[in-house]
């Protein structure tokens, strides 16, 4: 999981400059790992971690915000995906939420960050808030944004039928 993070950790400390372009070359395939359940999906946090380390390594102070940023949409969207394909109910998505936010090395400074910065949305604010409530409604969101609409429920079921069918 993550692979192409992880190669970003190791090429990006040694770059001189970079520069983004407006063209895209890299394109996440819908239906990849990431529609459906995947288990190792939190292997993608130990990479936050060490991206930390890293930061704080170079003493890149910019890199903090997108870190932490990403982080928190990526612990929102596992969460949903507990919810949506039924692998944990709500006490052990807040379980999850709990057990992030007490054990997760990069969690103390990310709270830090935002409560010298300010949360940037209601989501961010929950976890300084310690809020498990309004971290579980967020992540039931998620599902919803995503997944609500017939149109988008109609276009979920014939990709699950592809992908089942090659």
């Amino acid at each position: 999981m993550g692979e192409d993070q992880y190669f970003n950790l190791k090429v990006f400390p040694y770059l001189r400059s970079m520069y983004r372009i407006d063209e895209t070359v890299y394109i996440y395939r819908f239906g990849g790992g990431t529609f459906g359940f995947n288990k190792y999906f939190p292997q993608v946090f130990n990479s936050s971690d060490k991206r930390l380390k890293l930061l704080d390594k170079f003493n890149y102070e910019q890199g903090y915000g997108p870190l932490f940023a990403e982080y928190v949409a990526c612990l929102y969207f596992h969460a949903s995906r507990l919810i949506f394909c039924n692998v944990a109910d709500k006490e052990g998505v807040i379980s999850y939420f709990r057990d992030e936010m007490e054990h997760r090395e990069l969690m103390p400074r990310l709270l830090q960050y935002y409560t010298e910065h300010g949360a940037p949305d209601r989501r961010t604010q929950y976890l300084l808030d310690h809020d498990y409530e309004g971290m579980y409604q967020s992540a039931c969101e998620v599902n919803q944004q995503r997944f609500g609409s017939l149109k988008r429920k109609i276009r979920r079921h014939i990709i699950r039928l592809m992908v089942r069918l090659s």
